[in-house]
């Protein structure tokens, strides 16, 4: 066979088989798309998932820093009316008359005397100097009683020892830090 026979029969079988070829191909080409088009089809479902997915951890974080913010809050309103209460304890305390502050005090007065306490010193309010001397002088106790500006209420007494902090404001926060739980679990109900 020439070279012109086998061009042409090259030419005749590429023409026999046209119609074929091109069947095959847009086949291949329909079924290479149908792929194409579910692996879109796949990776959008997975996409919208994931989306959906960190929508929801992203609202479930809000409700959780809402949560969060809403106990701080809470606890904060909490520690202001306890805050509160002891404070007007305090208040009360210090405001009681004479009497009362006297038996506010004397109990204290008398555990120094009965522990042979040698006081040297007496520090109270100004506004207390006469009812706090009268109570150390029933108990036995004839130290100087001094005017100190910052005690609210009560007294300190020295000795050549020690210092007995026995003012209205140590001992109203000695009570709150041993009792504050219990004291927030009745007013809270929790």
């Amino acid at each position: 066979m020439a070279l012109t026979d086998l061009t042409k029969k090259i030419f005749d079988d590429a023409a026999a088989h046209a119609d074929e070829i091109r069947a095959n191909g847009k086949t291949q080409v329909a079924a290479v798309r149908e792929r194409a088009q579910e692996a879109r089809a796949t990776w959008r479902a997975a996409f919208e998932a994931e989306t959906k997915s960190l929508e929801q951890a992203a609202a479930f974080r809000t409700h959780e820093q809402t949560e969060h913010e809403a106990r701080l809050t809470l606890e904060a309103a909490r520690r202001t009316v306890l805050d509160e209460a002891f404070a007007q304890a305090l208040e009360q305390t210090c405001a009681a008359d004479d009497a009362a502050y006297r038996a506010y005090i004397t109990p204290a007065l008398e555990t120094l005397a009965k522990d042979a306490v040698k006081v040297t010193t007496l520090y109270t309010p100004e506004a207390r100097l006469a009812v706090t001397e009268a109570a150390a002088r029933a108990v036995g106790i004839a130290a100087p009683v001094v005017a100190q500006s910052d005690i609210a209420g009560g007294f300190v007494a020295e000795s050549a020892d020690a210092t007995f902090d026995m003012r209205f404001e140590h001992l109203v926060q000695t009570v709150k830090r041993a009792h504050e739980p219990t004291i927030a679990r009745t007013l809270f109900n929790n």
